[in-house]
């Protein structure tokens, strides 16, 4: 897998590519660890190596960039001592916690089309809590 980073250094392979730049000719290793040899690797089994191959480094920086924004925004707003009185503050912890697990999962896991989507719905959710906390917080300049 590490070798197939340094042929999409920048730009990768194209999306949905994965099968076929991954050198499908490891038989012995099919048989030790699927019991399969004739099985066509479709993943890498970690999302952050299956976007660098498919769409290069440049998209895996930027997601993780999106990825450590939501994690510090939300660990500014969240860790705060205040009390969890709204409702709309209970769903924005929940949805921020969710996509820090669904980011961890990556490591070992593949994005698939059933969790994807609630990550990004999740997420949304999260950054609108986040900035309507934000918001909550700041003193009003207008008075009456």
């Amino acid at each position: 897998m590490l070798p197939l980073l340094k042929d999409y250094i920048f730009i990768g392979s194209g999306p949905d590519t994965f099968a076929e730049v991954f050198p499908q000719h490891d038989y012995a290793g099919k048989i030790v660890y699927s019991d399969q040899p004739d099985m066509v690797m479709e993943k890498a089994h970690n999302d952050y190596l299956t976007k660098w191959v498919q769409t290069g480094m440049i998209s895996v920086i930027c997601i993780v960039a999106f990825y450590f924004a939501l994690f510090w925004q939300g660990k500014a707003v969240f860790k705060k001592k205040e009390k969890i009185e709204s409702m709309q503050c209970r769903i924005g912890y929940g949805c921020y916690f969710a996509c820090l697990v669904y980011i961890i999962a990556s490591l070992a896991n593949d994005s698939t089309l059933q969790t994807a989507p609630l990550f990004w719905v999740f997420a949304g959710i999260a950054f609108s809590c986040i900035k309507n906390s934000k918001n909550a917080s700041k003193p009003s300049t207008m008075s009456s």
